[in-house]
C-alpha cells in the first residue's frame, strides 16, 4: 500500500475487509469469541485507514489553519471557570476538552518562529518552558474533579466515622437488620457512584502531548488528589488542635475527636482508592507526613535566631502556609500542640513521678499528662509528628540555656568570677575524695509524697 496512490490503497483495504468478513463465518472462528473479537479490531483500524488515505494536503492545511490557537494565549485564563462549570455539570465534558488541549500546542508556534530560524541552542528550555505553562493551565482547569471528588468524600467521612456501627464478630440474628443499615448504605452507593462518574471521564483519557510534555490524565488526577487532600488533613488538624486553656480533659477531648475523624478520613479513602485507581492509604501517608514536616521546619525557623521567610523556605506551592507577623511564635496547629504540652507539665503547678511516667498536679493530685495521652496523641500527628515535637522542644531547651548563658555573663564581674573559680579549684578535693572511697548506689526509695516537699531513702556501697 502507498499514500501516493490513495485509490488503489483504498480499494486494497476494502477486498480486505471483505476477506475478514469471509474468514469470520467459518465454524471453528465463529464459535471463538477472542479470535472474533480479534477480527472486528481490525477491521475497525482498516477503516480508520480508509479514512486517512483520503486526506488531501490542503485539507490537512485548511485543518491547520482552523486549528490554530496562537490567538488565544492571552485569554485562555477567561475561559477557566466556564470550562470548569461544564465539566461539574457533565464530567463527561472533560473528554471533549481532549482535543482543545492538544490545540493549545499551536500557541508555542509564535514564539518559536525565531529560535527555529535562528537553530538556536535554546530549542529545547524555551519549548519546555511554554510546554511547562500549558500543562499548569491544564491542570488547573481539571483540578475541579478532584475538587468535586473531596466534597463528595467529606459525606463519605461523616457516614463512615459516625453512622456506621461497628460489626462483631458474631451478630445475633434478631440484630442483624439493625447492623444492615440499608439507607445508609444506600446513601453511601450514591456517594461512590457520584465519585465515579467525576472520575470515569478523566481516566477514560488516553496520554497526549502538549508541547514537548506528554499528559498523562491519571498522573493528573493523582496529583490534583493530592493537592485536595493535603488541604483537607490541615483543616481537620488546624481545626481540632485549638487550645483556649490547658486544661486535661479539654486537651484528651479534642484528641479523642480528632482521632476519630482522621481514622474515617483514612478508612474513606481505603473504601474509594480502587474506584479512583490510586493507592489511597500510601498517598495519605506521603502528604501527611509531608504536611507535618513542612509545620515542624517551620516552627523550628521561628525558634532561630536568624529567621528565614517562609518565601526563602521553597515549599510546594499547594501546602497551605499560615500567617506569620513580628516575632509570633507558635503560628501553626503543631506549635499550638508543643505550648499546651508545656503548659500542662508547667513546674510550678505539676510534679513528674518517674516510676509511673505521668505528671500529676500539685493540687489535685490528679494526672496531667502520661504515656495514655502521648499514645492517643500518636494517633493524631503520627510518629513524625511526635519526632517533630521533640525536635521543637530540643529548639526550646537551646533558647532557654542561650538566655541563661546570657545572663550569667552579663550579671558576672570580676570578683564573682573569681569566686567561681576558687569554688572549682576546692570541689577539685571533693571529687577526688568520692573516686578514693569508690562508693556506688544499690538502691533508692520512692518519694513519701506526690508534693513538691517529700524525701527518699537512698543507699550506697563500696565497689
Amino acid at each position: 500500500l502507498a499514500y501516493t496512490d490513495s485509490t488503489y490503497a483504498g480499494r486494497k483495504i476494502q477486498q480486505l475487509i471483505k476477506a475478514l468478513e469471509d474468514v469470520e463465518q467459518y465454524h471453528l472462528i465463529e464459535n471463538n469469541i477472542q479470535v472474533k473479537q480479534y477480527l472486528h479490531d481490525i477491521r475497525q483500524n482498516m477503516r480508520q485507514m480508509i479514512r486517512v488515505v483520503n486526506v488531501k494536503v490542503q485539507f490537512l492545511q485548511l485543518i491547520a489553519q482552523i486549528s490554530d490557537f496562537a490567538y488565544s494565549w492571552q485569554v485562555l485564563k477567561d475561559y477557566l471557570n466556564l470550562m470548569q462549570e461544564q465539566i461539574k455539570l457533565s464530567p463527561a465534558n472533560a473528554l471533549l476538552l481532549r482535543a482543545t488541549f492538544m490545540k493549545l500546542s499551536s500557541i508555542m508556534n509564535s514564539p518559536m518562529v525565531r529560535i527555529i530560524q535562528a537553530n538556536s541552542p535554546d530549542l529545547l528550555s524555551v519549548s519546555k518552558y511554554y510546554s511547562g505553562e500549558l500543562m499548569r493551565f491544564v491542570k488547573e482547569v481539571l483540578q475541579i474533579i478532584p475538587k468535586s471528588v473531596f466534597e463528595t468524600l467529606e459525606d463519605i467521612i461523616v457516614l463512615l466515622a459516625t453512622k456506621f456501627k461497628k460489626i462483631p464478630q458474631k451478630i445475633p440474628r434478631a440484630e442483624l437488620k439493625d447492623y444492615a443499615q440499608f439507607e445508609e448504605r444506600t446513601l453511601m452507593a450514591n456517594h461512590v457512584h457520584q465519585i465515579c462518574v467525576y472520575t470515569q471521564s478523566i481516566l477514560a483519557m488516553e496520554t497526549y502531548l502538549v508541547g514537548v510534555i506528554e499528559v498523562n490524565p491519571k498522573e493528573i488526577l493523582e496529583d490534583g488528589i493530592r493537592r485536595e487532600l493535603i488541604k483537607l488533613i490541615y483543616r481537620f488538624l488546624d481545626k481540632a488542635l485549638v487550645f483556649p486553656t490547658a486544661d486535661t480533659n479539654e486537651y484528651v477531648q479534642k484528641l479523642n475527636s480528632l482521632s476519630d475523624c482522621l481514622e474515617g478520613f483514612k478508612k474513606a479513602l481505603e473504601y474509594i482508592q480502587d474506584f479512583l485507581n490510586i493507592y489511597g492509604l500510601k498517598i495519605w501517608q506521603e502528604e501527611f507526613d509531608k504536611l507535618i514536616n513542612v509545620y515542624i521546619d517551620i516552627e523550628a525557623n521561628l525558634l532561630l535566631k536568624t529567621r528565614m521567610t517562609i518565601e526563602e523556605l521553597e515549599y510546594e506551592d499547594y501546602i497551605p502556609m499560615p500567617k506569620i507577623t513580628g516575632e509570633t511564635r507558635f503560628v501553626t496547629f503543631l506549635g499550638r500542640l508543643v505550648r499546651v504540652l508545656i503548659d500542662l507539665t508547667d513546674p510550678k503547678r505539676v510534679t513528674y513521678v518517674d516510676y509511673c511516667l505521668t505528671f500529676y498536679d500539685l493540687t489535685t493530685n490528679k494526672e496531667t499528662l502520661s504515656m495514655r495521652h502521648i499514645s492517643l496523641l500518636r494517633k493524631c500527628v503520627g510518629v513524625a509528628g511526635l519526632s517533630g515535637i521533640d525536635k521543637l522542644l530540643s529548639f526550646l531547651v537551646i533558647g532557654h540555656l542561650r538566655i541563661i548563658t546570657k545572663t550569667i555573663r552579663q550579671s558576672c564581674d570580676a570578683p564573682m568570677l573569681q569566686a567561681l573559680a576558687e569554688i572549682a579549684e576546692k570541689t577539685k578535693s571533693l571529687n577526688n575524695f568520692v573516686e578514693a572511697i569508690d562508693l556506688s548506689l544499690i538502691h533508692i526509695s520512692e518519694p513519701t509524697r506526690l508534693l513538691s516537699i517529700s524525701y527518699a531513702v537512698f543507699c550506697l556501697k563500696k565497689k
